[in-house]
């Protein structure tokens, strides 16, 4: 059955009605080729799924009928956040629809000392529109309750300071010999994760040093160095089996 992303406000008569607006009317037209009598799933983005009917299309708007409502089953009791360096080429594409198939409630992207790719002012909120539909459509995939945040920064400073003060952070540093990722993460309790993964050339020391003086634990993620679009699924998939998340496949 198709999903869909809604804003709440398209939500009318009580809850009882829908209407669609915009770029989401058109793909549910256009693309999903969705007519009068046709079900789909309505998310708010916030953990709330509606069963629809559809009940009319016009050129601007689509409306339907919503037959029930239900919690979302993805709704879980901490949040994470992954803080990922702008890798070159197209692998931050790969990075922001994974790390949303993986739980990731917040995804920071941020561009350090050693980052390959140039921050150009004017092309972020370009490049933020794109990056939002990536994210959105990794959540109607894999049935996601909400759509993963996305923010750019300019530099590692500005990222580290915009992160929350009580939330555990856990940078993967290549030069770190003996914390490792599984000590610090089976002996954390915290329910608000935050995990920085550098660039392709890694972190310059300065970086490192910032980080530990803002409060993070330093850790490796083992003996082999993984690639910069690897090491955040590694550290998002081994915090879904220490929580023993239970999910399926397509």
């Amino acid at each position: 059955m198709h999903r869909i992303f809604i804003d709440r406000e398209e939500l009318y008569d009580d809850g009882g009605s829908l209407r669609v607006f915009g770029a989401r009317a058109h793909h549910m037209k256009n693309v999903l080729r969705m007519r009068p009598g046709d079900a789909f799933i309505a998310c708010d983005g916030a953990y709330t799924d509606y069963s629809c009917t559809v009940t009319s299309v016009a050129k601007d708007r689509l409306e339907a009928s919503v037959i029930s409502a239900s919690q979302n089953a993805s709704k879980k009791d901490y949040t994470l956040t992954l803080c990922q360096a702008m890798p070159k080429g197209a692998k931050i594409d790969f990075v922001l629809q994974k790390a949303t198939e993986l739980g990731a409630d917040e995804i920071n992207i941020f561009f350090s000392a050693r980052t390959d790719v140039k921050y150009d002012e004017a092309q972020q909120q370009k490049r933020l529109s794109r990056f939002d539909r990536i994210v959105e459509e990794a959540a109607n995939q894999c049935g996601a309750g909400a759509i993963s945040a996305v923010r750019i920064f300019k530099d590692f400073d500005a990222m580290l300071a915009s992160l929350d003060p009580a939330a555990k952070v856990i940078m993967a540093y290549e030069e770190e010999k003996t914390t490792t990722f599984k000590s610090v993460l089976r002996g954390n309790n915290s329910t608000n994760l935050v995990f920085i993964v550098g660039p392709e050339g890694g972190f310059d020391p300065k970086e490192a040093q910032h980080a530990k003086e803002a409060g993070a634990v330093l850790v490796s993620l083992g003996r082999r160095i993984l690639r910069t679009e690897t090491a955040g699924m590694f550290l998002l998939s081994c915090v879904s089996y220490e929580k023993q998340e239970e999910g399926g496949q397509e």
